[in-house]
């Protein structure tokens, strides 16, 4: 098991204590190299010890280049979740910010004096109307994500770990409580529109999900859709969202 990054947080302190001097280039670039040798030792991490490395490192001490060479090496050796793959096991649902009713995007909108676990059940409820049945762990972050996206975005990574870890068992709590028949799909199509005709009509009286663009547009929105994904492996470099284009009208 890995140690804390010990290596890293000694490295800092020094860094702290010198950023004012004019050979403080020289010794970042020793400090470096320190850190880079502790972690050639580290063969792998867990998720949780993955959000404590990248938590303890101070971007702002670094060079660009430092800070994606450390990034990167921990993406590399975080273990896999193996029996509980980003996609594979369990259905594809990260398309849901897509598929609201117009009454779920109001409350995913709302203030934060909104029950969120009341939001997270009716998230799930709906969820299984598009035949959600076995939701891969992908999945069941961005339900947490949705339900809760104003809280997701303002938490540190470690505690966006935790907080999914703590909440998971009342997503599949929900989903199996609300399971509904017909057959499942793999997961949500890209674009609304290739929906199987029935679910379109049963579960949208108005022909279509509601338009959420303008809050998908907006930085905080784009952060939580990514966070599902940061949430799920525990690491916590948000990269920016690759939102797909579709068409609403």
């Amino acid at each position: 098991m890995a140690s804390r990054p010990k290596q890293i947080e000694a490295a800092q302190k020094i860094l702290r204590g010198v950023v004012a001097l004019s050979s403080f280039s020289e010794i970042r670039e020793k400090q470096w190299r320190g850190v880079s040798k502790s972690l050639e030792k580290v063969a792998v991490l867990t998720p949780a010890q993955a959000a404590e490395w990248l938590a303890a490192f101070d971007g702002e001490l670094w060079t660009a280049a430092q800070v994606a060479e450390y990034q990167a090496s921990i993406a590399e050796k975080t273990k896999a979740l193996e029996e509980q793959p980003m996609r594979g096991t369990g259905q594809d649902f990260l398309m849901l910010p897509y598929y609201l009713t117009e009454e779920l995007a109001t409350m995913v909108l709302a203030g934060e004096d909104l029950d969120r676990d009341a939001l997270l059940q009716k998230l799930c409820y709906h969820a299984s109307k598009l035949t959600l049945r076995n939701a891969s762990e992908a999945s069941k972050a961005m339900l947490l994500v949705l339900a809760n996206w104003r809280a997701v975005c303002k938490m540190s990574p470690q505690d966006q770990y935790q907080f999914y870890v703590n909440k998971k068992p009342l997503v599949t709590k929900y989903l199996s409580s609300a399971l509904a028949g017909g057959q499942a799909l793999p997961g949500l199509p890209m674009s609304w529109q290739e929906l199987p005709k029935d679910l379109l009509s049963a579960n949208f009286p108005m022909g279509k999900p509601a338009v959420l663009a303008a809050s998908i547009a907006s930085e905080s929105f784009q952060t939580a859709f990514s966070s599902c994904q940061a949430i799920h492996i525990g690491i916590v470099v948000l990269c920016t969202p690759c939102t797909p284009a579709l068409s609403w009208h």
